[in-house]
């Protein structure tokens, strides 16, 4: 009987440890306003001026609406370079689907091949082979970043086709349109610096203390130029980087539009992409992903440790299933008699 109540103990453990909790959109943003400016920190801004904000998703190739935005906003129409240094288009030797080199290089077009977000397809910052179906896009940064990561929190629960073709939108977004690296949260100098300190011993993403702590004191000296430490502390999931945007001012209506399609689904969390990734990151599901660990070149390439703590949801549905039957619960009752 003591080994069978370990053993409840331990499925109860490994879910309410192993992944955040799940509510209904409604029930975490109060409207499409909290949505785009909470989802993805302070990405992006929720602007009701049309005039000067920009879309997530637009039908004629030729023309993309947001270099008027650009030009209105007295910023560059068309912007020569694609900056977001994650899956960017970038020189260097850098193969279509390789993360950026850091060499720069300009937004091109994509062939016939890129449909799935195909309103950049004359002019994107991002190759086919990172956008080639909503499954890819959701998994390219790994099982913590999953915008359905929710699937199975209710039984039967899958999130929705209407909500779902929005978050593959602001991927596109993300991935493809030049404007974006417009939005850049840090200077080169910033994410340069904040490497260097990490380097020399520092804490680095993920691993932060409070932001009372001490060690955010002070300045950090780096290439000629002096740096608050309190910088490095970033959003108190990711220091300084070359990838991260800062409030690029989103259409109101696509924002309301994007909370109607998804105010019954459910997200992770208090609604935060980055504390959600950092929630799933300090507490892996037991046990492996499969036989042939599928996610440890990834997961490597990361800096987890060990390789292949990263868990399919599968498996933490499972495990929820085990720790809620109504046999683990009796367990837990009346285990006095046994002691």
């Amino acid at each position: 009987m003591r080994s069978l109540l370990s053993l409840s103990l331990v499925l109860l453990a490994s879910f309410t440890g192993a992944w955040d909790t799940c509510s209904k959109f409604k029930d975490i943003y109060p409207s499409g306003k909290e949505l785009c400016e909470r989802m993805w920190g302070d990405s992006f801004k929720y602007e009701p001026d049309e005039d000067s904000a920009y879309t997530m998703w637009f039908f004629n190739a030729m023309a993309n609406p947001n270099n008027d935005v650009a030009s209105y906003l007295g910023m560059d129409p068309t912007p020569d370079t694609c900056a977001l240094q994650y899956y960017h288009k970038s020189g260097g030797g850098q193969q279509p689907g390789d993360y950026h080199t850091g060499t720069i290089a300009p937004p091109s077009p994509e062939g016939d091949s890129f449909t799935e977000c195909h309103p950049w397809k004359e002019s994107s910052c991002c190759h086919s082979a990172v956008v080639t179906t909503p499954q890819a896009i959701n998994e390219a940064y790994g099982a913590g970043y999953l915008w359905n990561r929710c699937d199975g929190w209710e039984e039967g629960y899958k999130m929705s086709d209407a909500c779902e073709r929005f978050f593959v939108q602001e991927a596109c977004m993300y991935e493809c349109d030049p404007h974006s690296g417009s939005y850049r949260r840090y200077t080169d100098g910033e994410a340069d610096a904040f490497e260097a300190w990490v380097a020399a011993g520092n804490p680095g993403d993920y691993s932060f203390p409070p932001e009372t702590d001490p060690i955010w004191q002070g300045t950090f000296e780096h290439n000629g130029n002096t740096y608050q430490k309190s910088v490095f502390r970033g959003n108190g999931v990711y220091g300084p980087n070359k990838w991260q945007m800062f409030e690029m001012p989103i259409k109101a209506s696509y924002c309301d539009a994007f909370y109607t399609a998804c105010k019954n689904d459910y997200f992770c969390g208090d609604g935060d992409f980055w504390a959600c990734s950092a929630d799933y990151r300090e507490n892996p599901t037991p046990g492996p992903v499969d036989e042939t660990c599928e996610w440890e070149d990834q997961a490597t390439a990361a800096g987890w440790s060990p390789p292949c703590d990263r868990r399919k949801l599968g498996a933490v549905r499972n495990q929820r299933k085990l720790s809620l039957a109504p046999s683990a619960k009796a367990m837990l009752q009346g285990n006095d008699d046994d002691d």
